[in-house]
């Protein structure tokens, strides 16, 4: 069975390598996007010895900075690419910060034998504490009913207009349209006029409601999935059909945690949590939690095929004990 990753990765080209390395096998393939604004030739060095991998150049290399659109359009690069390449069998998102937990022939044979599920987190908008999923422990906590980011159990992401004033991270600010009740407050009236400042010609578009597709009922969940390539076929058809949905999704926050899985949603019924670990429930951020070799039996007990995230600067040990167990 063919295993495609599409990988985002933004830093450490060794790093990206070593996962690389651990998840190489004849059937796999990898379709890499480095962030635009990055230097890719160290990565591209640090793989040019495995020729199943291909980065993506040009126009289809974008930045899939936080929050952004891009990191739903990279993936949409990397199906169009698979399918060009008549590659089938399961399509995986990743980062490069993650790392696998099993070993490929765990892998292979779990693909294999749970082949045509969706394995991607859908819950329908919006939510609440009490509603939320609790797979990746936190998660409705801290992304969909933060106050910043999340208000409405997620409707806001819908809603308001997000605009991305730079390439910083979360240097964007999400309103409503002018004449919506919620404009009506300090905050945003104040974020309106920075925008009339920074970005006058996106500002026209608050004179507008956000018009959420009637046939589609909106779900979020996690960004990470894993893909048979039915769906696939789905997706990349579904894009070119509607391209609605993707244009709405230009002025959505985190359109990441809602583009796939709204459509995977509404067109298909065998649907699984996801196979990547992500551990939002720290005490502490930055979030996710950076994984260091003290984290080892939380990720040996978990059942996901991958967890994210890693950073070899920080604690290179986790991935050296996750090598010596898989």
């Amino acid at each position: 069975m063919h295993l495609n990753y599409i990988v985002l990765a933004h830093k450490s080209p060794g790093q990206l390598a070593r996962m690389i390395q651990r998840l190489d096998c004849p059937e796999a393939r990898f379709y890499i996007n480095i962030d635009a604004p990055v230097e890719i030739a160290p990565f591209q060095a640090a793989l040019a010895h495995n020729p199943r991998c291909s980065f993506f150049t040009g126009s289809q290399r974008l930045n899939t900075m936080w929050g952004h659109v891009n990191a739903v359009k990279a993936a949409l690069v990397g199906i169009a690419q698979i399918l060009a390449d008549q590659r089938t069998g399961y399509t995986i998102l990743m980062s490069g910060q993650d790392y696998p937990l099993k070993n490929n022939t765990y892998i292979q044979q779990f693909y294999e034998s749970n082949y045509g599920t969706n394995f991607i987190e859908c819950f329908p908008l919006p939510v609440t504490k009490q509603t939320a999923p609790s797979i990746h422990g936190g998660l409705a906590r801290e992304s969909w009913i933060h106050p910043e980011y999340g208000f409405n159990g997620g409707m806001n992401r819908l809603n308001h207009y997000t605009f991305f004033l730079s390439t910083k991270r979360e240097d964007n600010v999400s309103i409503p349209p002018i004449f919506s009740r919620d404009f009506l407050t300090m905050r945003h009236m104040r974020y309106a006029l920075g925008l009339l400042r920074r970005q006058p010609a996106m500002f026209r578009k608050l004179l507008s409601k956000r018009k959420f597709p009637n046939d589609l009922i909106p779900h979020g969940g996690s960004q990470w999935w894993a893909l048979p390539h039915e769906t696939v076929v789905f997706l990349n058809t579904y894009v070119k059909g509607n391209p609605y949905f993707l244009t709405f999704n230009d002025f959505t926050l985190l359109s990441d945690e809602i583009f796939f899985q709204t459509v995977v949603a509404n067109n298909f019924t065998k649907i699984a949590s996801p196979v990547t670990y992500v551990n939002f429930t720290r005490p502490i951020g930055p979030w996710p939690a950076t994984f260091v070799a003290s984290d080892i039996t939380e990720l040996v007990m978990s059942p996901c095929l991958y967890a994210r995230k890693f950073d070899q600067d920080q604690d290179s040990k986790i991935m050296d004990e996750l090598d010596a167990i898989s």
